[in-house]
């Protein structure tokens, strides 16, 4: 037989859990003595005597759980008769531990650098984020999302993935307008509330000889005197 609790793991030290009585029909001194869990470093057992003379024992937990630590922990509960001989029987118990939110998603970088030519055409993935939530189920799940002061200049020239982490190019991008764009990105789980990490990314933009020289006249030229000195400025 097993017997499955689950504890969240934000029990505190001292919490008891009941657990189910063994059954014994004998009577006298043959009937059911007492109770005792294999040594763990997390719970202990105590035995609760009630006025119809029945034994119920109960789980305390002696030390906080931790589910990043340790999801599930192993017991093994006895109950012992005292009769001649003593007889023994065990179940086992299994105590699973629920998550809750206690970690926040953590970016792999906490600043992420990328150079692109300004000549990168759009639809090209300009640089992937990537955070980790410990956390299990909805509690580490992650999404992305652009800090709410990003310019809407770069919501013209790039897209963020709330799903993958992954910058897009959407745009034209210009050394001569702007040769850098920094951006502020929050990774939130999916918990109520939420709990989320943030990070940096710098877009350089390197230059692209994308640009003949262009010559102006500032002034018409003018006649030029067959005697003019040398050093005559004659257009600008």
């Amino acid at each position: 037989m097993i017997m499955i609790l689950k504890i969240p793991e934000s029990r505190n030290p001292g919490t008891r859990f009941p657990l189910e009585s063994a059954q014994d029909p004998d009577v006298g001194t043959n009937r059911l003595h007492s109770y005792n869990v294999n040594t763990n470093g997390y719970f202990t057992l105590n035995v609760k005597n009630l006025e119809d003379g029945r034994k119920v024992p109960e789980l305390i937990l002696d030390k906080s759980l931790d589910r990043e630590t340790s999801s599930f922990h192993k017991l093994v509960l006895t109950a012992i008769d005292v009769g001649n001989p003593a007889r023994s029987g065990t179940t086992q118990l299994k105590v699973m531990v629920v998550d809750n939110n206690d970690n926040a998603p953590q970016f792999d970088k906490a600043l992420y650098k990328k150079y692109l030519n300004e000549n990168t055409p759009p639809g090209n993935v300009a640089i992937k984020l990537k955070a980790i939530d410990l956390d299990d189920g909805v509690n580490g799940e992650v999404q992305y999302y652009l800090d709410d002061l990003t310019p809407d200049v770069v919501h013209k020239l790039f897209n963020l993935n709330s799903q993958t982490g992954e910058i897009t190019v959407t745009g034209q991008l210009d050394y001569e307008e702007t040769n850098l764009y920094a951006i502020d990105v929050i990774a939130k789980d999916k918990d109520n509330p939420e709990m989320e990490g943030h990070c940096k990314v710098q877009i350089h933009i390197l230059d692209v000889n994308n640009n003949a020289p262009e010559i102006i006249l500032t002034s018409l030229p003018s006649p030029v005197l067959e005697n003019a000195s040398i050093g005559t400025v004659i257009t600008l």
